[in-house]
Order: C-alpha cells, then structure tokens, then sequence
C-alpha cells in the first residue's frame, strides 16, 4: 500500500468541518450480506443460519456493501478541503486503503477497510446467535415446537410440518369420491333427468383415521379444451355448478366436513357436453395428497357416428370449422333415416335412368349431443348458445332442399321434393315445410316426431 500511506495525518489527527475527528485507521468499509438459512428453524433443536459480514464505517456508523461504498460515504463528510479520493485495492479484499488528499496543504489520510463478520440479530427476548468456529455460520438453541421431540426435531405420529415449517400440525387425508357413469347435458326434458352426479369428498387422520369435523375444502370446476365436439374454447364456456356448497367465484367452491368428516355435493350439467374436471383440495387443515382431481363426462348416451350408405351422403367438409362433425344419432334414429332414404330412391331412380338422387345431410348432433352453437354458419347464435335449433339428442337431423340451379352448387339434391315428403310420410316422419329459404333451404326432420 505504500504510496497511500505516505504523509499520514499525525497523531492525534484532526477534525474537519463537521467536528468529525478523522484519524488514520478510525474507520472500516463495510458490505452487509444477507443469507437464508441453511436449515429450517423447526427442523433442528440446534438453528443455524448463514453468518453476515460487512464493511463497516465505524465512526459513521453505517454498514456499506463494499469497501469503495464505505470510502465513498466517509468522503462525503470530510469536506470540500479534500479534493480526491483513492481507493485500493479494488477488489474489497481485507485490508483495503481509503486515501484522501487535501487540496491546499496537501497531506493525506488513509485508514484499512477490514472486513467484519457478526450474527444476525434477533427480536427481543430471543436467544442470540454465536458465531460458529471459522465464521461462515452462526447457531442458537431452540426448543422444538409442541408435538415435536428428539434433536432434530421430528414432528409426532399424525402430525406434519407447516408450510413455514415452525411447527407441528395434524396431519389429514382428503378423498374425492364421484359416482360412476355419465351425466346428460341440461336443457331437454329426457337430459334434465340425468344431468347431475352426487360426488362428496372427506377429510381424516391420517394416523388417526379418525373424521375431521368443519375442515375447508375447496373445489374448482373447468371444461376440458376440444370436447364434446366443440372445437373452439374460451373462458366463457360453462364449467357446470354444484349444490351443496357455497360458491366463492365463477367454477370455484368452498365446501365445509361435517361430523362424519364428509361434505357432500352434487355437479350439475350445462346444456353443452364435454369433459368437466372436478378437483378438491384442502383449505383448512392442510392435507398431504391435495389436490384431488376426478372427471366428470357429461354426454347424450347412445349417439355414434351415421352408417354409410349409398342413399345418403353427409355434406363435409362442415362448413363450421368450430365442428366438424356433425353427423351423429341415436341408433334407431339412424334406422329412420335410412328408411326414409330407401323409400326416396325406390321411388325416384326409374324417373332419371336408374340415377341415385342426391339426398345430402346436414347437420344432426355433435358426437357428445347437447347445444350446437354453430355461431359461424347460423344465424342468432353466440359461442355456447343460443344455438341451432334442438339438434341435441341425437333425433333430430337436417336434409339439404333444392335451391334454384343458378344458386346451388348441387342443383339436383332433393331433385323430387314431393317423392321426399312421401317417402318421409310413409317411414311415420311429418318433414313439415322447408326450413330457411337459398342456400340454407332444407327440412327439418324430427325422425321421432320430438324436437329435442
């Protein structure tokens, strides 16, 4: 260091303007580092955590994060009669020089920045820290927390750490129990009837297995993306709703256990199917295997694909790209329409030299039934309703009517109109009068005669 220690303040030093009195080797920079713990409180009867060094400015008074930050803020008091400041070495190692030169009478002052290592403090009325043998940590006693021995601390059977992990709490097991099978969408008289699942869930002991009485749990309900045929998905689409709890938000619920450590509840179905997440997790006590999940399919029982046949053929691709596939119904259902198809073509293929009419389907059901919002293609439909007219048990299915050639891309679909309506008359089907008028010109058969 010997060029920043040459002409030293003599003995005894002197003050500057602040009557401060500055004095080589009367202050030390200072760099405060706070560290975690290495172990957690409630984990060891013995705590230890990281121990905090420093430069420190001990006249100033304050602590510094480097050396050169100490320097810097002793500089700031010395006064204006001092005109630089030279700091080395820069790296903050133990030993480091703060040297400033007056200006007019052109002595300097220079002292070393040690670096200091002490204990974090405590509040009041806690055991101190001791610094450990080779100053990297320091430790105290504690007393473990109640329901908790040994050194280390362990908790006891049936109880768990916290979540701060300072004391010992029961611990608990929750179960999410969900009746079997699926559930119809809402909306319909034949789906109203089986659109609910009682589910329940129960929190006990785990050691114990005893019932908890008046635990929080909570359930959080959500759609699954890409089910139930609908291809689109938003916030908006309806996650469902159950009774029997208190609703917190939009899908969210808090139920309470009673005595027997259940809390039951039932889901209720929307109109539009798909798959519904159901999951329960604790709020109050804490439990080990939270969350809880279980899937709730809500569906038209019954509903697959339409044969294929050569007196028919489904229009694809859908012009709603949201659902491409809208051509599912009910087995007997299907029957129908083939025997409508069938009785077209015996009557029609000798009036056009044995051509198969064009008999061309529309919409039906999705492959999940329940609301069809075809909001791209129909006309006073949003996303997840209103929506196309019924469609939604599988029952119901659109037949594409002649148009006018100059309009229609197929001018000869439904080339006779009046065998169709005989055909349909005859298979028990009233095809009433076509639905729309152009492009959207078709029938609307309700292949049993109910408009769901």
């Amino acid at each position: 260091m010997g060029p920043f220690r040459k002409n030293k303040l003599p003995t005894g030093g002197r003050r500057n303007r602040f009557g401060v009195m500055v004095k080589a080797k009367h202050f030390i920079g200072a760099l405060l580092l706070f560290l975690f713990a290495t172990t957690t409180p409630a984990q060891a009867a013995i705590q230890t955590v990281a121990s905090e060094g420093s430069y420190t400015l001990y006249y100033y008074g304050g602590k510094y994060g480097t050396a050169a930050a100490a320097c810097n803020a002793w500089f700031a008091i010395v006064g204006p009669e001092y005109g630089s400041l030279i700091i080395a070495p820069a790296n903050d190692m133990n030993g480091a020089y703060c040297t400033a030169r007056h200006i007019r009478v052109g002595f300097s002052i220079s002292g070393t920045a040690t670096y200091v290592t002490t204990c974090p403090p405590v509040a009041s009325g806690e055991v101190r820290y001791t610094l450990d043998q080779g100053g990297q940590t320091c430790s105290r006693q504690v007393a473990c927390p109640v329901h908790a021995s040994d050194s280390p601390c362990v908790c006891d059977a049936g109880y768990v750490w916290d979540t701060s992990r300072t004391s010992c709490i029961e611990q608990y097991d929750l179960t999410l129990n969900s009746q079997a099978g699926d559930i119809e969408p809402s909306g319909t008289a034949a789906g109203d009837s089986n659109s609910s699942k009682a589910m329940s869930v129960r929190v006990i002991n785990s050691n114990t297995k005893q019932p908890k009485e008046g635990a929080q749990v909570r359930i959080t309900l959500n759609a699954q993306e890409r089910t139930g045929g609908h291809k689109h998905h938003d916030a908006q689409r309806p996650k469902g709703a159950l009774s029997g709890c208190n609703l917190v938000s939009d899908g969210v619920y808090n139920c309470t256990t009673g005595p027997d450590g259940y809390a039951g509840f039932t889901f209720n179905a929307t109109p539009v199917s798909g798959t519904h997440t159901v999951k329960a997790e604790c709020i109050s006590p804490a439990c080990t295997n939270t969350p809880q999940p279980a899937e709730v399919n809500v569906k038209v029982a019954g509903l697959l694909p339409i044969p294929e046949s050569p007196f028919y053929r489904p229009i694809s691709p859908n012009a709603d790209t949201n659902h491409p596939n809208t051509h599912y119904l009910k087995t007997d259902a299907s029957s129908k329409l083939q025997e409508i198809a069938r009785a077209y073509y015996a009557a029609t293929y000798q009036l056009k030299d044995g051509w198969i009419p064009n008999v061309l389907l529309n919409d039906a059901s999705l492959e999940g039934g329940g609301v069809l919002d075809c909001f791209l293609t129909c006309k006073n439909s949003v996303p997840w309703g209103p929506a196309h007219k019924e469609h939604r048990r599988g029952a119901v299915i659109d037949i594409r009517a002649r148009v006018p050639a100059e309009n229609n891309p197929n001018p000869d679909t439904l080339l006779f109109e009046d065998k169709f309506i005989e055909s349909a008359l005859k298979a028990g089907v009233d095809p009433g009068d076509p639905h729309n008028t152009g492009n959207f010109r078709h029938y609307h058969l309700k292949l049993f005669g109910v408009g769901e």
